[in-house]
């Protein structure tokens, strides 16, 4: 996400809980290959929105994803399950 590229990606498992679809990237269904193709195309004929969810995609990075937070969230997921 912090490569400067829009991501293109499957909305399996935790997948959406980091590329939002439209947000700061794309999704498609698993085996969806027109879903992935039209992604692409919409990327290759959309300069303007493939600039948007690369910034977004790294803006979200550097937001939710920072060593900090992250040890803080292990830290409450230890917490509540030792509680």
């Amino acid at each position: 996400l912090l490569s400067g590229l829009p991501v293109v990606s499957t909305d399996v498992d935790g997948i959406p809980e980091i590329v939002r679809d439209g947000e700061n990237g794309l999704l498609f269904r698993r085996g969806d290959l027109d879903g992935l193709a039209n992604a692409v195309l919409a990327l290759h004929d959309d300069p303007a929105l493939r600039g948007r969810l690369a910034a977004a995609a790294a803006s979200s990075v550097t937001a939710d994803f920072t060593l900090p937070r992250m040890f803080d969230e292990l830290e409450r997921l230890y917490r509540e399950l030792a509680a």
